[in-house]
């Protein structure tokens, strides 16, 4: 099992975070610096719907055939930034 580790950052437009990968089997997305951000699995996301990162630490893990969807976000206002890990 292989591990990878990337950084992300989020605006107003929802944009990809983290790529599709067909043999992914999970990911971890945690919310480092900014603004709460709304996250998309495989589809665009809706600020203040879905999986919601709200405070720097925040962290969520998918698994399955959900972590192998591109994991899209979007911010209300300005900017945030993280980082995910996945194996």
């Amino acid at each position: 099992m292989s591990f990878e580790q990337g950084s992300w950052s989020a605006s107003v437009a929802s944009s990809e975070l983290v790529a599709e990968d067909e043999y992914r089997g999970s990911v971890t997305i945690q919310l480092l610096t900014g603004e709460p951000t709304s996250l998309g699995i495989g589809q665009d996301a809706v600020d203040g719907e879905g999986i919601q990162l709200r405070v720097p630490g925040d962290s969520v893990e998918i698994r399955g055939a959900q972590a192998r969807d591109a994991i899209n976000g979007i911010t209300a206002s300005s900017t945030s930034g993280g980082g995910y890990q996945e194996s």
